[in-house]
């Protein structure tokens, strides 16, 4: 077996619209899923058994779920003994809106599929993917994309680029997403993210009245930290602030390089932050 080596994303949701449950008592939601160069790296290797090695403590105490769900679904698959220690270098923090443990379960479905050349259709490896995790379908070609349905229907957006200086903030501890969708008011949305025009970044003032979380709300109301913040980096010229997914990462635009590298300068003496210069996507 050869070794194989995969670095894979993490994300942030601009914008985020939950749109009705639905009879599975999953919710329809409107999203668009934008890559950032902040990634995961998983080495997979040949071995007697299969095994799983982490730098991550917090990954240790819970038994790599997704990752073994994505080897588990491909063996009953395939048919086939999947002896392979996966070895994952963790760098986005978990729990944080960031899609860390779906990036690593595309990443795993990936790998275990070239190393074991397994034949699969597109369809059947979404299926996998979606029975797995919600965003897990958007780390298989995690590019920026419209999201629908349970957040498995995309549309690439060829043309969205995120021309800023991209601030994230993680305030060290995580939030429950069946805790966040079970605190979610439904309501109507004046604007659809399939209408996001390239002009709406000239006019981030207008963006921000258009482009929301509708988790946003009920989180920050739980917890304050967000809220301030939220509040902090617009005071230090954040053009355009947003928590991603559930949270709790709240990312910031900055046009200005300068202006960002403190905003991260004076977080970063708390908190984890993550700082995509303009231009480096």
């Amino acid at each position: 077996m050869e070794k194989l080596i995969i670095q894979t994303p993490a994300k942030i949701n601009f914008g985020l619209h939950i749109l009705e449950q639905r009879p599975d008592k999953y919710h329809n939601i409107e999203t668009i899923f934008y890559p950032i160069k902040l990634y995961d790296t998983l080495t997979f290797e040949e071995s007697d058994h299969f095994e799983i090695i982490t730098n991550s403590i917090e990954l240790n105490n819970n038994k790599f779920n997704l990752i073994v769900e994505a080897k588990d679904s491909l063996q009953s698959y395939a048919d086939k003994k999947m002896n392979v220690k996966i070895t994952l270098d963790k760098k986005i923090p978990i729990g944080g809106g960031m899609g860390g443990g779906s990036s690593d379960a595309a990443a795993a479905l990936k790998g275990l599929i070239k190393l074991y050349d397994i034949n699969l259709s597109a369809d059947l490896l979404k299926k996998f993917a979606l029975q797995i995790g919600s965003d897990v379908p958007f780390f298989l070609n995690p590019v920026p994309s419209l999201g629908f349905a349970r957040g498995e229907d995309l549309i690439p957006l060829d043309n969205f680029f995120i021309d800023f200086n991209i601030l994230l903030v993680y305030p060290n501890f995580n939030i429950s997403t069946k805790w966040a969708f079970s605190k979610i008011k439904l309501t109507t949305h004046d604007f659809s993210l399939r209408n996001f025009t390239p002009d709406l970044w000239k006019d981030t003032k207008k963006m921000r009245s258009l482009i929301r979380n509708d988790f946003e709300r009920r989180i920050l109301g739980n917890f304050p930290v967000l809220s301030e913040i939220k509040k902090k980096l617009y005071s230090l010229h954040a053009q355009f602030v947003l928590m991603t997914g559930t949270g709790s990462t709240i990312f910031a635009l900055f046009k200005n390089k300068d202006e960002a590298a403190n905003a991260k300068t004076i977080f970063e003496e708390k908190f984890f932050t993550f700082l995509q210069l303009r231009g480096k996507n």
